[in-house]
């Protein structure tokens, strides 16, 4: 079992590496879209404000 146990925890570094980079790539993912609402909402709600500032 010695000469497999670096073989073994290669392979765990590399699937623990691989679910990092999906979660930090669904989390970014996540982010930006969150953003981007936020800003649409954002300028509708000033576009609104606007208009009422206008009467």
């Amino acid at each position: 079992m010695d000469i497999l146990e670096p073989k073994y925890y290669a392979a765990i570094g590399m699937v623990m590496t691989l679910i990092a980079v999906i979660f930090l790539f669904l989390m970014g993912s996540a982010l930006v879209h969150s953003t981007k609402s936020f800003w649409q909402g954002y300028s509708t709600e000033l576009s609104c404000d606007t208009d009422l500032d206008i009467d």
